[in-house]
C-alpha cells in the first residue's frame, strides 16, 4: 500500500511538472520567440535594447557590460595595432636616418684623415724646403758677394727671398750692394712684404 501511495504521489508530481511545461513554459517561449521575430522585422534591435536595459539591472549588468567591454575592446585593439604599426614605421625611418648619418660621419672621418695626411706631407715638404733653403743660404754665404749677386738676381723672386731671409743682415747687404738698384729694391720690397704677416 505504501508503494501505491508513493506511485500516486510520484505521478502527481510528474503531472504537475508536465502541466507546467505544456501549459506555461512552452507557450511562454513561443510568445517570446514570436515577439522577438516581430520586433526584429519591425526594425528594433532587440539584443541592443536588452543590453541597454540589462546594464541597469545590478546582477545582469556585470554580464552585459562584459559583452560591451569586448565590443569596445575590438576597436581599441585595432587602434592600438595601428599605433604600433605607425611606431614601427617611425622606428624604421629613424634607423634609416641613423644609418645615413653614420655613413656621413664615416665619410667625414675619411676626409679628416686624408686632410691630416696632406697636412703632414705639406709640413714635411715645408721642412725639407726650409732645410734646402738653409743649405742654399750657407752656400751663398760661402760665395763672394760679387758672384752670389748675379745668381740670386736670376732666381725666381720667392726662392731668392727665402734664401736671403736665411742670411745674416751684413752678408745680405753685401749681396744687395753688388746687384743693380732695381733688383735690390724689388728683392728688399719682397723681403719686407714676406716678413709682415
Amino acid at each position: 500500500m505504501a508503494e501505491q501511495e508513493y506511485n500516486q504521489l510520484e505521478s502527481k508530481k510528474t503531472n504537475k511538472f508536465q502541466w507546467f511545461v505544456f501549459v506555461i513554459l512552452i507557450p511562454l517561449l513561443f510568445a517570446v520567440t514570436f515577439a522577438l521575430i516581430v520586433m526584429t522585422i519591425g526594425g528594433v534591435n532587440v539584443f541592443q535594447k536588452v543590453q541597454e536595459y540589462g546594464g541597469k539591472i545590478p546582477v545582469v549588468s556585470s554580464m552585459v557590460s562584459s559583452d560591451n567591454t569586448q565590443e569596445n575592446q575590438e576597436p581599441q585593439s585595432a587602434e592600438l595595432q595601428a599605433t604600433v604599426q605607425d611606431q614601427n614605421a617611425q622606428i624604421q625611418q629613424l634607423k634609416g636616418t641613423v644609418s645615413q648619418k653614420n655613413q656621413t660621419i664615416e665619410e667625414l672621418n675619411q676626409q679628416i684623415e686624408e686632410l691630416t695626411n696632406q697636412l703632414n706631407e705639406k709640413a714635411k715638404s715645408d721642412q725639407q724646403r726650409s732645410e734646402i733653403m738653409k743649405n742654399m743660404s750657407s752656400s751663398f754665404k760661402e760665395m763672394d758677394p760679387e758672384e752670389a749677386a748675379p745668381i740670386i738676381a736670376q732666381l725666381d723672386q720667392s726662392t731668392a727671398v727665402s734664401i736671403l731671409q736665411q742670411m745674416p743682415d751684413e752678408e745680405r747687404g753685401n749681396i744687395f750692394a753688388k746687384m743693380s738698384p732695381e733688383q735690390a729694391a724689388t728683392l728688399t720690397s719682397a723681403l719686407v712684404n714676406n716678413s709682415n704677416p
